[in-house]
């Protein structure tokens, strides 16, 4: 059962990394859709800064519940702390202690 859940946390995880990218896009829209209509002159009407960042705003109230559901995928397959580290970790960090050698004979 675990299995499953781990292919669907990763499955899930792959559907919203690309969705995060998409919501910077959307804010970057906002932004400039704003800066093109503001002028000297005349303010930036309410339904001008809606117009830019509606899609901004909703979509970002999916992604958070999207995120929601990507932590309870990761609670129910069980993801939890790695338990062997590489050897890249240095071994302050991996709980060793910097000092002690062991010798195999």
């Amino acid at each position: 059962m675990t299995h499953s859940l781990r292919a669907i946390y990763r499955f899930w995880a792959m559907l919203l990394f690309p969705a995060v990218i998409v919501q910077v896009g959307a804010a970057g829209y906002g932004a400039f859709n704003a800066a093109h209509k503001v002028s000297d002159t005349t303010p930036l009407t309410q339904k001008q800064w809606d117009h830019g960042f509606g899609f901004h705003m909703a979509f970002g109230y999916i992604l958070f519940l999207a995120s929601v559901l990507l932590f309870l995928f990761a609670l129910a397959a069980r993801l939890g702390r790695k338990r062997e580290c590489g050897g890249m970790v240095p071994r302050r960090v991996r709980g060793d202690t910097a000092g002690s050698v062991r010798l195999r004979q």
